[in-house]
Parts: C-alpha cells; structure tokens; sequence
C-alpha cells in the first residue's frame, strides 16, 4: 500500500485529475464482455463516457452500478448510444434508475420504508449564464452545487454555503475546473 501512495503522490496534478475518468474508462471496459453492445467509432465511446460522467454528477450511484445499467438498456431495448445521449438529465436518469413495474412481487414493496422529503432535499435555486458556460445552481441536503456547462463538456462545483458563490470561491474553483475542450 506504501508504494501505491507513494506512486500517487510522484504523478503529476493533469494524470491526477484524470484518475477519475480513467477508472470510469477501466470499469465500463470490464464491464462491457458481459453484455452484447457494439460501440463502432470513438465517437459513441465519447458519447458513452459522457452520459456516464452527467450520471456520475447528478446521482450517488457506484460507477459500475451507472455502467451496468447503461449497459442493460443498451442490450435491452431498441435504444442507441446517441439516443440516451440526447436525453435531457431527467429522462436519461429515468430510463436508467427506475425499477421494472412490471414485477408482481409486493413482499418487497412492504419492506421498503417511505423516504422522508426533509432528507432529500433538492432544489434547483437559479439557471444562469457566466462567461460562456451556462450554470445551474442546485441546492442538494446542506450542500450547493453549481453544474457548469459549455458545448458538450460538463463539470461540477461543490460550495459548503450559498455565500461562497460571492466571496470569490466560485471563480477560484471555476478557473481550477477543467473543462476538457
């Protein structure tokens, strides 16, 4: 374990940040023998990371759970790479997450206790536009997130409170995100 941790610390701050992609890169190809996709140019990969990185963003899914269930509609339905990626976030989140109604089986739906709205609170405060980049600001439990995007690239800023936004924090986090152009 010392020699991965010190191997970390020896990369430099660009394959750091890439860390993150590379893994989500590394689980969708592991992934992949198990389901009967065909992806025919680089351009549906990108399309494919892309939807997995929105995923990633806006819920609190494991990776491999946002690429299995990629994966399934993709094999599944009658449904193409650049289908799911001209979804709106609300429609992909939605032919992705919900469960089969098509299951009989109450014993389940019993046990499941009722999720309370004070703790999942989530709000969307202001949609603007800041230097190009077309922003959303989203209040999520105790945090703020501000979703930045420009063309076909996306990020996200993480605020502790709504006065960051005003006291500089924002740009200096927005000048450190990268916005992969």
């Amino acid at each position: 374990m010392k020699n991965l941790i010190k191997k970390y610390y020896e990369l430099d701050d660009e394959v750091k940040d890439d860390l993150e992609l590379l893994y989500t890169y590394q689980t969708l190809i592991s992934l992949f023998d198990e389901y009967d996709v065909k992806i025919k140019t680089i351009g549906e990969m990108e399309k494919l990371m892309h939807i997995i990185q929105k995923c990633m963003i806006v819920t609190d899914f494991s990776v491999d759970f946002i690429v299995t269930n990629i994966l399934e509609v993709l094999e599944a339905q009658d449904t193409t790479i650049k289908d799911l990626f001209d979804l709106e976030i609300d429609d992909l989140l939605e032919i992705l997450f919900t469960q089969d109604e098509d299951t009989d089986n109450d014993e389940d739906c019993q046990d499941e206790e009722i999720p309370n709205d004070e703790d999942n609170k989530q709000e969307i405060l202001a949609e603007f536009t800041f230097e190009d980049y077309y922003c959303i600001f989203c209040q999520n439990k105790d945090k703020y997130l501000l979703i930045i995007t420009k063309g076909n690239y996306s990020g996200v800023i993480v605020l502790d409170s709504i006065n960051e936004i005003f006291n500089g924090t924002f740009q200096r986090k927005l000048s450190e995100l990268k916005l992969h152009e």
